[in-house]
């Protein structure tokens, strides 16, 4: 039993609380809350679990949406995910750090495949978040890449294609959205992994897909299938 959840059964004792839900259930356009940041997050995570639907918290600043999202995971940590925007605002004409970058795209997945995993997520993002450009469903959607073992693949081609979805490549792969090849042997760092993925070739066949580790190059293990998913957001 999760003990800092059954601590949200006690909004059910708040006469506010229960008239917030049954405006959220009556659709209404517009509900006026004055809510400080605390306990916001624990509010947010009430309506999450009694209404059965996703929530999304906006903060003013990135800085803001990350410790929102802290204080969210403190009441549930399975359900929270965090859209992240870049510190310097576009029209500073400043790159987003990479690492921002992933973490939007980790997140554009964990929403797109919501539907079929059942999953009503708590999104946490900040006003630079959601302004921050991003690719399209269908560009996002036609670049992800399963890989399975037995799959036939031109090596050559993988390796153009994963370049142009944001991918570099280097002599080895130690962070998220490095790439390196040797021979036969491909590997690569996808966002929304704890570590990379070394796929082995014999041909043009995938012979084995396994997890290892970036520091000391030893293999973790094996698996049958990976996605990779883009490592930039801009895929025009």
């Amino acid at each position: 039993m999760n003990y800092f959840r059954s601590i949200l059964d006690f909004l059910s004792y708040s006469d506010k609380y229960s008239n917030l839900l049954e405006s959220i259930r009556r659709q209404e356009r517009k509900i006026n809350l004055l809510i400080p940041d605390s306990p916001l997050a624990y509010v947010s995570a009430g309506i999450n679990r009694d209404i059965g639907k996703s929530v999304l918290i906006v903060t003013s600043t990135p800085d803001k949406a990350r410790r929102m999202y802290e204080d969210a995971l403190f009441w549930n940590n399975d359900g929270v995910r965090l859209f992240p925007g870049a510190e310097n605002i576009q029209f500073e004409r400043l790159s987003p750090d990479e690492g921002v970058a992933h973490e939007r795209l980790v997140t554009l997945d964990k929403l797109r495949t919501v539907h079929i995993s059942n999953e009503r997520p708590i999104i946490v993002t900040s006003i630079q978040g959601i302004c921050q450009s991003t690719a399209s469903p269908e560009d996002f959607v036609a670049s992800k890449l399963h890989i399975s073992v037995g799959q036939n693949i031109r090596l050559d081609e993988i390796v153009s294609y994963w370049l142009d979805i944001g991918y570099s490549l280097e002599a080895i792969t130690e962070a998220p959205g490095n790439m390196s090849r040797r021979g036969g042997i491909l590997d690569i760092f996808p966002p929304g992994y704890e570590n990379p993925v070394r796929i082995e070739f014999f041909g043009d066949t995938v012979e084995s897909i396994r997890f290892f580790d970036p520091y000391h190059q030893t293999s973790i293990n094996t698996v049958d299938s990976v996605i990779v998913l883009p490592a930039k957001e801009s895929l025009q």
